[in-house]
């Protein structure tokens, strides 16, 4: 089952990459026409992705626990309680997770400095940027789906992890030499597209992973609590970096945390469910 899973969700993520392909490029070309058709672009983006909830709640589930009536207090706390008392009582885990904090958290830093990049160094247009955003980044993270989700199952999610904040940190220096051939800007995106091919397998599965026979909720849940964190101060702080020293500094730190992550994480050690397998066995 867990090949099965692990299958699945990365063909199905390949897909979605590929369908964005065409619509990156026609939006693309559309916005450098009209600049200002951004805003109804938004709009219609954001009503496809809110039909998805309609779908979502079509789907049947079986044996739906009952939810506990809870304050609206209650609510707020709960996760990061949650949280912080699973992150402590399972230090593999909370390795793992500190270390995707670092790297996502680079992630995030480097995404406002990107179109300041693009537009005052490398001087391109809409068009140019959908191309490499769809075709190149999408092609890696498409092309290289199959092959992240076959090692999934042959090498610890660490050492995996691993492997995937070394290639993403590796893409602002790719970047970077875009400034003597556009090339490159391609090959960079590219190279992006393939780590988060990995990045996106492993964020998602590494719940399932380490409960082992557990519920693995609690551990998406501090997923989703730790993405939040970085998420809201990440890209502020970028943007902020970026206008006082100007992007490449900003490239070049987020780099830096991706580097430290992939560096950290990869004397690796087994998950705690796999330990204790491993124990049985012996």
């Amino acid at each position: 089952m867990p090949k099965t899973r692990d299958r699945i969700f990365s063909i199905s993520s390949a897909l979605g990459y590929i369908e964005g392909v065409g619509l990156s490029l026609a939006v693309g070309g559309l916005l450098d026409l009209e600049s200002g058709l951004w805003k109804i672009c938004f709009f219609v983006a954001a009503l496809i992705g809110l039909s998805a909830l309609w779908v979502q709640s079509k789907i049947p589930v079986d044996d739906v626990p009952v939810v506990e009536k809870v304050s609206f207090k209650e609510k707020i706390i709960r996760p990061w309680r949650d949280s912080w008392r699973l992150m402590h009582s399972r230090p593999d885990f909370a390795r793992f997770q500190w270390g995707f904090m670092l790297c996502g958290f680079g992630i995030m830093l480097i995404q406002p400095a990107l179109p300041i990049f693009a537009v005052d160094d490398l001087h391109i247009g809409y068009l140019e940027m959908a191309v490499a955003l769809s075709i190149a980044k999408g092609l890696g993270f498409a092309l290289s789906s199959p092959f992240w989700s076959k090692w999934m199952n042959k090498v610890p999610i660490e050492r995996l992890a691993s492997w995937v904040f070394l290639l993403v940190g590796l893409f602002p220096f790719f970047l970077a030499l875009s400034l003597w051939s556009g090339w490159w800007l391609y090959g960079a995106y590219f190279l992006y597209g393939i780590g988060q091919g990995g990045s996106h397998l492993v964020w998602n599965m590494s719940g399932p992973i380490f409960a082992g026979k557990e519920d693995s909720s609690r551990y998406t849940g501090v997923n989703v609590v730790l993405a939040g964190i970085r998420g809201a101060v990440g890209p502020s702080l970028g943007g902020l970096l970026a206008v006082s020293f100007g992007p490449a500094v900003v490239l070049v730190i987020g780099a830096l945390f991706c580097f430290y992550s992939g560096l950290r994480l990869y004397p690796f050690r087994l998950p705690f469910a796999a330990q204790e397998s491993a124990i049985g066995r012996d």
